[in-house]
């Protein structure tokens, strides 16, 4: 027998990959299958419900207030703005977003009421 025809009995396999690769195929198969989903699903969630919830306002009649801040209002989930109260309110819309002054201003608000004689007979 020729030592040439027995070459590969000597032959030691040698690999080339790191010896952590199936630990490492574990990770990304965890991230990828597992904590992506979950993330996709939970910070939509979240959006929705806590960060960007309905929000209400206690307004009194001489209050100003700049509704549409960018931060509070989502363009995905809010089609509209809603604004209700228990009396009369003027509403306006600004093509851009006013210019908060440093000197504060005084405002004097009167009232009047008039009851009829509610007496009775």
């Amino acid at each position: 027998a020729n030592p040439e025809d027995f070459e590969f009995e000597n032959f030691h396999w040698v690999s080339k990959s790191p010896p952590a690769k199936g630990p490492r195929r574990i990770c990304k198969f965890c991230l990828l299958c597992v904590c992506l989903p979950i993330l996709f699903l939970t910070v939509p969630l979240y959006m929705r419900f806590l960060a960007l919830r309905p929000h209400q306002f206690t307004l009194s009649p001489a209050d100003m207030k700049l509704l549409n801040h960018q931060s509070t209002v989502s363009t995905a989930w809010c089609s509209a703005q809603t604004i209700s109260m228990n009396s009369s309110f003027n509403a306006y819309l600004l093509p851009e977003k006013p210019k908060i002054k440093r000197k504060r201003q005084r405002i004097l608000m009167e009232r009047r009421m008039v009851l009829e004689d509610d007496m009775k007979e």
